[in-house]
């Protein structure tokens, strides 16, 4: 049976990933539509139609680095820094998820 803390746990870190989706879709626009030249610089990422390791690799390091920082764009800037901290809560509630199953007993 289920432990209470892992579904808990496990509830919100499913809706930080649909979070996730929507935010990439939401920056993807944004980017294509505001900001065209630094949206064609991380190679026009897509999270559907334009996916491929290169991509994802230009669009996570535009994330994680400080390019955007100079974006005349606050609602742009707002989102990077949310998908930026949901970078560390995922791998800390996957951790957490497991942690908790694996002293609750569930294999």
């Amino acid at each position: 049976m289920l432990s209470t803390v892992v579904v808990a746990i496990f509830v919100p870190w499913t809706a930080l990933a649909f979070a996730w989706v929507a935010l990439v879709i939401w920056v993807c626009w944004r980017l294509r539509s505001r900001h065209a030249a630094v949206y064609e610089s991380i190679g026009s990422f897509d999270l559907f139609w334009n996916n491929s390791a290169h991509s994802g690799w230009l669009f996570l390091r535009f994330l994680l680095g400080s390019k955007w920082h100079d974006l005349d764009d606050p609602q742009l800037r707002m989102a990077l820094r949310l998908m930026q901290a949901l970078l560390v809560a995922f791998p800390i509630g996957l951790i957490a998820i497991v942690v908790l199953a694996i002293t609750a007993g569930i294999r």
